[in-house]
C-alpha cells in the first residue's frame, strides 16, 4: 500500500512538472513531433497491426479560367495536378494514432507562375500515460483556408488559382486527468495548448507581411456527483480560455459555475445553472458578471437525442441546441449554438463534416466499432468519387476571439443505389473589439470579422453499376457584412458581400481493387464587391492507385 501511494505521488508530481512545462514553454507546440513519435514506437504488441494505405492520384483539368479574372479577361488552361498522399492509423488498448497526409503539385501549362505546391493534414495521437488517471491527446493539422470572409470558397478539388487561399498550420496539445474521490465524487481537468499560424494572410503585419500566430491557452475542469441514478445531481465547472498574439496582446475569459441536478427519470435531466465570469474579451479592463441558466438533456431512445441548454453571459446569452434522429435508412440533424470560440480551437476541433457525420450516424446500428466505423464511411466517399468535405466549413483568418452563432439542419438517405445528403446552415460571426491601426491593411472589406454567412448544399450518388457512380453535387454560399447597417449610413462606400455558385457532375468507376478513375465537369461563378467576380467552367480527368 505504502509503495503504491508513493507511486502515484510520484506520478502526480511527474504531471505536474510535464503539465507546468507546457504552460511556460512559448514552443511547447513542437513537442507534437516527439509525442508523436514517441507513440509510433510505444503502442503496446496487443495493438491492432499498423494500417498504411499510401496513395498517389493524377488528374488533369481543363479550365476556360485559370487565372479567375473577369470574364472579358478569362484564358483557359491544362492544370495538371499530382498528389501523393498517405494514411496511417492503429488502435491498440492504450493508444491509437490516426495520421492522414497529402501534397498537392499544381502545374499549369499556359501560366508556369502559378505553379504551386499544397499540402494537407489530419492527424491525432491519443495515449494513456498513466493507468486509468493520466492521458494525452495531440492533434496537428494543415488546412488551406480563406485569408477574408469575401473570398471565393476553397473547393477540395479546384484546380484554377485562388488568390485567397492560404496554408494554415493548427497545433494542439491536451493533456488531461480523470479520477474520483472515493465513490461520492468524480473528476476530470484538461488543459488545451493550441497554436495556428499562416503563410500570410489579410491581416498581414505591417513589417513582416507574415499573418501573427495566434496561441490559446484553455482549461476545463469539473467535479460531479458520482452516480448518475441518483435523482438529485450536483456538478462544478471551470472553464479559462486565455488568447495572445502580437496583434491583440493578451486576452482572458474564466468562468466558474455550479449546477444542481435532477433525473426524472433515466431520460429526463433538468440543471439549473449558476456562477460568476471575469473576461476582459469586450472590455479594456477584466469586468467580473454573474452567470445563470439552465439545460435539458431528454434520449428517450437510442436513435434519439435532443439537448437544449442557455446562459447569460457578459456578451448577452449562450445557447445550445441539438435534435438528431435516425432511422435504418435516414438521418437527421438540427443544431444551433451560441458561444465564445477562436480561430485555433476550431482549426484544431474540426471533424470530418456534416456528411461524414451524418453517414456515421447511419451505420452506427450496424458497425459499433468507431475505427471499422470511419473506416466505412471513408470507403463510401472513396466509391462515389467525393470527399466527406469539399468546400471549407467558412473560417477564415483572424486574430480576435469572436462569439459564433451556427445553425444547421441537415439530412442524409443511405439506400442500395442512392446516397442523398443536404444541409442548410447560417453562421454569425462578431469579433470582440477593435485591431490596432497598424494591423490593418488598406482595403477594410477584407478585415472584416463581423460576418453572415449562409450555405445550402445538395450531393446526390447513384450507383450506375457495381463498379460505376454518378455524383452531382450543388452548392451555394452567400456572406454579407453584419455591420451593413452602418455602411447605408456612411456615403461612397461599397457595402462588402460575396455569393459563389458551385455545381458539378462526375461519373467515378473502380478499374480495379486498388484503382479508380473519374471524369466530370464543374461550374462555378462567383460575385463579390470586395473581390474580383469571376466564372469558370472546368472538364477534369483524375486517375488514383491505392497501394
Amino acid at each position: 500500500m505504502v509503495t503504491a501511494t508513493k507511486a502515484m505521488a510520484h506520478n502526480r508530481k511527474t504531471t505536474s512538472q510535464i503539465v507546468g512545462a507546457i504552460v511556460r514553454r512559448p514552443n511547447a507546440l513542437r513537442l507534437l513531433a516527439g509525442a508523436f513519435c514517441s507513440a509510433l514506437i510505444t503502442l503496446p504488441a496487443g495493438a491492432e497491426p499498423w494500417r498504411v494505405v499510401p496513395q498517389i492520384s493524377l488528374s488533369e483539368t481543363y479550365t476556360d479560367n485559370a487565372q479567375l479574372a473577369p470574364s472579358a479577361s478569362a484564358k483557359d488552361s491544362l492544370v495538371s495536378n499530382i498528389t501523393a498522399a498517405i494514411r496511417i492509423e492503429r488502435q491498440g488498448p492504450r493508444s491509437s494514432v490516426s495520421i492522414n497526409y497529402s501534397q498537392q503539385q499544381l502545374f499549369y501549362s499556359d501560366f508556369p507562375r502559378l505553379n504551386n505546391r499544397q499540402n494537407a493534414l489530419t492527424s491525432s495521437l491519443t495515449t494513456q500515460i498513466v493507468d486509468n488517471w493520466f492521458f494525452l491527446d495531440a492533434r496537428a493539422n494543415i488546412s488551406q483556408e480563406n485569408q477574408s470572409a469575401f473570398g471565393s470558397a476553397i473547393s477540395a478539388n479546384a484546380a484554377a488559382n485562388n488568390q485567397d487561399r492560404t496554408e494554415t498550420r493548427t497545433y494542439q496539445l491536451s493533456p488531461n486527468i480523470r479520477g474520483s474521490f472515493t465513490d461520492r465524487a468524480v473528476y476530470q481537468l484538461r488543459l488545451n495548448e493550441t497554436q495556428s499560424e499562416s503563410d500570410r494572410g489579410a491581416l498581414s503585419n505591417a513589417v513582416s507581411q507574415s499573418f501573427p500566430t495566434t496561441r490559446s491557452t484553455e482549461w476545463i475542469g469539473r467535479i460531479r456527483n458520482a452516480s448518475l441514478a441518483a435523482p438529485m445531481g450536483w456538478a462544478l465547472d471551470l472553464n479559462s480560455l486565455a488568447v495572445r498574439s502580437s496583434v491583440i496582446g493578451n486576452k482572458l475569459d474564466a468562468r466558474l459555475s455550479a449546477s444542481v441536478i435532477y433525473g426524472f427519470n433515466s431520460q429526463l435531466h433538468v440543471s439549473l445553472i449558476g456562477g460568476a465570469e471575469r473576461s476582459d474579451f469586450a472590455s479594456v479592463d477584466r469586468k467580473t458578471n454573474t452567470t445563470y441558466g439552465a439545460a435539458v438533456e431528454y434520449t428517450p431512445n437510442p436513435r434519439t437525442q435532443v439537448l437544449a441548454g442557455s446562459e447569460s453571459r457578459f456578451f448577452g446569452h449562450s445557447h445550445n441546441f441539438i435534435f438528431a434522429h435516425r432511422t435504418p435508412v435516414t438521418a437527421w440533424r438540427l443544431a444551433s449554438a451560441r458561444e465564445i470560440a477562436t480561430l485555433p480551437n476550431e482549426l484544431a476541433t474540426r471533424n470530418g463534416g456534416v456528411l461524414a457525420s451524418l453517414l456515421s450516424d447511419l451505420v452506427a446500428a450496424s458497425i459499433p466499432n468507431p475505427v471499422a466505423r470511419a473506416e466505412a464511411v471513408r470507403n463510401r466517399f472513396e466509391s462515389v468519387g467525393g470527399a466527406p468535405n469539399p468546400i471549407t466549413t467558412g473560417n477564415f483568418l483572424t486574430q480576435r476571439p469572436y462569439v459564433t452563432k451556427n445553425t444547421e439542419a441537415s439530412v442524409a438517405l443511405l439506400g442500395l443505389r442512392n446516397t442523398i445528403t443536404a444541409t442548410v446552415s447560417q453562421s454569425d460571426r462578431r469579433s470582440f473589439g477593435n485591431l490596432p491601426a497598424e494591423a490593418a491593411t488598406p482595403n477594410t472589406f477584407t478585415n472584416d470579422d463581423n460576418v453572415r454567412r449562409k450555405r445550402a448544399s445538395l450531393s446526390w450518388a447513384y450507383r450506375l453499376t457495381s463498379t460505376t457512380v454518378m455524383t452531382l453535387q450543388a452548392s451555394r454560399t452567400r456572406t454579407d457584412s453584419l455591420l451593413a447597417p452602418l455602411l447605408h449610413a456612411a456615403p461612397f462606400i461599397l457595402i462588402p458581400r460575396s455569393d459563389q455558385q458551385m455545381h458539378s457532375l462526375f461519373i467515378t468507376k473502380t478499374l480495379g481493387q486498388h484503382t479508380s478513375a473519374s471524369l466530370g465537369v464543374r461550374h462555378v461563378k462567383f460575385e463579390s464587391t470586395a473581390f474580383t467576380s469571376y466564372g469558370e467552367n472546368a472538364l477534369v480527368g483524375t486517375f488514383i492507385v491505392r497501394f
